[in-house]
């Protein structure tokens, strides 16, 4: 490769917006140099003295095929080769993409894009067959032909320009000197030159999966159509890496719990992580990113995140179905951490799939490339039963055990509602056991159309459309109401302290600020205790001038929902079997009893799965402090409450 010199631009030109984009974060900071006012133009700077390697320059180099080729001789690398090429070979005889748009998005057609193009230029680099070169060429010149690739969605410019950037770097030995010149300048027109522009930039200030794709695909425009615009193209490099820093300085820290949700850590850390590789491959330099506090550390994030049966799907996290695709990234996180742990739920996935389906991820063939070579032999399993994060959406996770699909998993979430993707679920819980999901979130739709279509889902003031629906809004999460109000959108709700004692791991939260002047404090303790069953503790002191009616929730997707005589328990049971849970309320006060009652609103979509709620409503006098304990306790186990404590006596570490 030829020697590289690079002189980084330390002033970087940015525009600052007042984003009103709904999927970009209305937390915009300055950034440096900021020189132009919303809409402007980014103003040139002086050329860099580049020597930029010849094509291919991005994750793969001219020549490292072969040591590609080396990892193959692992039967996972093999088959996953084999699977890539094979989809490869069934892309060639699709229709090319259509300009298709849904609503103001055509995200489909960009991530289409991605997926068909990696595969393509994959299989030409490692077959050398012209089929997969032809295929990809027609499919790069009919998206250079698309009249825009939609940059006022800014999402759609980024992922196509990553698609059409990736193929065209790879495919670049191939191609006529008249291809190579459309496609280089499609990527510089369609796909950078947006990017330069304060009426799309706006995801170039945002803590959230905006920063991490947008900027990852603008990366890759401008690294692989250098030689078109190079002064642009440096900028947008030395922007990006910029940029994303601040992103991830602020959705990573602490320790990795991504504020968005696990399902968008998939989405932003792979980007991010194809950023890193990239800049570590062409400079050896990865600008700092991958140091970030809390970066690395995300990669236990995302496997605690999916418990036995289901991911711990809060936000926006879609129906928490299991992991369902091999992740690229994880590879990359397990070779920088040398922790192979990581890739517990990978190794799950691959031998539970039937087939290839384990491949489904759009940047599949990359696993290969920035993570081949690590052996499912060398998986071992994560050491640590419950892990606790900070940050801006604070989570904790616990388990009986790794290996036991039928353990039990309890996961409780904190922070606060007006954060990007968020819901008025602080506070809310998810519990499993028996190879069931006991207690639920009913989760968002992953296509938000339909809910758009209804109202600006995307305005997280205290009284805006979002909190309308079902969906959204505290009524339907595992968690307290009081007086009927909806939560405080801004209140921060964190942890007070935690335990990962074996017998009584637990966390325990202060509530409080989500109900304002309506108590005078709220704490919630939950605990797997025993490994064989959970406890969720509610102490509520109301204020000395009023009493306080507090709604205890719990959504529920079973078969069956039996209430006792005496109204203190639940039976819940689920499957064929079937399995049961035992739902007990423990409390010194009479008369409180368990409701369940159906899921219906007006504005709420059709859910994943048939769901109902289940329910106790108490009123705490004014003054007066009331302690609500629920266990939830698998049938054929004893729960014992005789041993119950107040949460300021609860383990602590």
């Amino acid at each position: 490769m030829n020697s590289l010199r690079l002189i980084f631009v330390t002033a970087i030109c940015m525009s600052v917006i007042s984003c009103s984009d709904p999927y970009v974060s209305d937390e915009l900071l300055p950034r440096p140099g900021t020189t132009t006012e919303p809409g402007g133009e980014t103003p040139p700077v002086d050329p860099p003295a580049v020597d930029f390697p010849e094509h291919p320059r991005l994750l793969m180099l001219k020549g490292e095929e072969e040591t590609v080729k080396t990892y193959l001789s692992d039967e996972f690398w093999q088959k996953t080769n084999d699977y890539v090429v094979a989809t490869a070979g069934r892309f060639i005889t699709q229709d090319l993409l259509k300009d298709k748009a849904d609503g103001v998005k055509r995200l489909d057609a960009a991530q289409k894009a991605v997926r068909k193009l990696s595969h393509l230029a994959y299989s030409y680099r490692m077959t050398g067959e012209n089929k997969y070169l032809e295929a990809a060429e027609k499919e790069m010149l009919n998206l250079c032909d698309f009249k825009d690739w939609n940059p006022s969605h800014f999402l759609d410019d980024a992922e196509m320009t990553f698609a059409v950037s990736l193929a065209f770097d790879w495919c670049h030995d191939g191609l006529s000197e008249e291809t190579r010149d459309i496609i280089g300048k499609a990527i510089v027109d369609k796909g950078l030159m947006p990017s330069m522009n304060g009426k799309y930039n706006g995801f170039l200030n945002a803590s959230t999966n905006w920063n991490e794709v947008c900027n990852a695909g603008m990366l890759y425009g401008a690294i692989a159509a250098f030689e078109y615009n190079p002064e642009v193209a440096q900028q947008i490099i030395d922007r990006s890496a910029t940029s994303l820093k601040s992103a991830m300085e602020r959705i990573y820290r602490p320790d990795g719990a991504y504020p968005e949700g696990s399902a968008y850590w998939d989405y932003g850390s792979g980007y991010s992580v194809m950023a890193i590789a990239a800049l570590e491959k062409l400079f050896n330099d990865d600008r700092g990113l991958s140091a970030i506090p809390g970066f690395l550390k995300s990669a236990s994030y995302a496997l605690n995140s999916i418990g036995t049966v289901r991911r711990f799907n809060y936000s926006d996290g879609g129906d928490g179905g299991v992991l369902s695709n091999v992740r690229p990234q994880m590879f990359w996180f397990a070779g920088k951490l040398n922790d192979f742990s990581v890739l517990w739920e990978e190794k799950k996935c691959i031998s539970k799939a039937k087939g290839d389906k384990y491949l489904g991820n759009n940047l599949a063939p990359l696993a290969l490339v920035i993570g081949g070579g690590v052996s499912l032999d060398q998986i071992n399993v994560p050491s640590q039963l419950m892990y606790r994060y900070g940050g801006s959406n604070p989570v904790c996770m616990m388990r009986s055990s790794w290996e036991d699909a039928n353990g039990g998993y309890l996961a409780m979430k904190l922070g606060k509602a007006d954060i990007n993707h968020g819901h008025m679920d602080v506070g809310s819980f998810v519990m499993e056991a028996n190879g069931q999901r006991w207690a639920s979130d009913l989760g968002t739709p992953s296509d938000y159309s339909k809910l758009e279509s209804l109202g600006d889902i995307w305005e997280m003031s205290q009284d805006s459309f979002r909190w309308k629906e079902f969906r959204y809004n505290n009524y339907s999460h595992n968690t307290l109401t009081v007086n009927g109000k909806l939560h405080a959108v801004d209140a921060m709700a964190t942890f007070k302290n935690s335990s990962a004692q074996e017998d009584f791991m637990n966390a325990v939260s202060d509530l409080t600020p989500l109900f304002g002047g309506d108590v005078e404090s709220s704490l919630r303790g939950v605990a797997l205790v025993d490994k064989k069953y959970a406890l969720v503790q509610d102490e509520v002191k109301a204020p000395a001038n009023k009493n306080a009616t507090v709604k205890w929730t719990m959504a529920v997707e079973v078969d069956k929902v039996e209430i006792s005589s005496d109204g203190k328990s639940v039976k819940l049971s689920r499957g064929k079997k079937p399995e049961v849970l035992n739902v007990h309320l423990c409390t010194s006060r009479d008369g409180i009893k368990w409701e369940k009652w159906n899921v219906i609103n007006e504005h709420s979509l059709k859910l994943y799965r048939a769901a109902s709620m289940i329910s106790f409503e108490a009123e705490v006098q004014a003054g007066s402090s009331e302690t609500f304990r629920v266990y939830l306790v698998p049938d054929g186990v004893d729960y014992d409450d005789s041993s119950a404590k107040p949460l300021s006596n609860w383990p602590k570490d």
